[in-house]
């Protein structure tokens, strides 16, 4: 494959993978009790949730592509009345959050907000001395966070849910 196509590959990989993150995904900070100290760490989290087994398949060759490492939580059912196993791909660590979002950063869209809330988290924390534990700070991304997320929930007026469901 000549650069040109592999420049427009990349592109097109790059442009999927913040469509199917935006749209299937999640921005997450994790909340850990780290030991011996039993103190409070925040982890950052991208994860993607779903049963399509093609679907998974394309995202974690995308992935691969890109130079992006994600782990893989064992399939399991969700729920009682789920009978397809869901596949939980998630990219994590302060470090792999970092590098994907940088690269994926200008192809995000609708959850640009928190993509840039998760940015600002990593390179908080890589700014300062790993052993500093985590406090006020790191919660008022937890908040932003929450925040941002709860900001873009799309409420429809009743009139509405009439007009579309009737």
């Amino acid at each position: 494959m000549d650069r040109d196509n592999q420049q427009e590959r990349s592109i097109s990989n790059r442009s999927w993978l913040a469509g199917i993150i935006e749209g299937e995904g999640s921005f997450m900070l994790i909340k850990n009790l780290t030991f011996p100290g039993r103190h409070i760490a925040y982890r950052p989290h991208i994860s993607v949730t779903n049963s399509n087994a093609v679907l998974i398949q394309e995202y974690r060759r995308a992935l691969a592509e890109e130079g992006l490492p994600y782990y893989i939580d064992k399939p399991r059912l969700v729920g009682p009345y789920n009978k397809r196993p869901q596949v939980h791909v998630v990219i994590k660590g302060i470090k792999r959050v970092k590098r994907a979002i940088d690269l994926l950063l200008p192809y995000f869209r609708g959850r640009i907000g928190e993509a840039q809330i998760l940015l600002e988290f990593c390179r908080y924390r890589l700014s300062v001395p790993h052993v500093q534990p985590h406090g006020e700070h790191e919660e008022q991304f937890v908040e932003t966070l929450r925040y941002s997320r709860e900001g873009n929930r799309f409420e429809l007026e009743s009139s509405e849910t009439a007009r579309l469901t009737g």
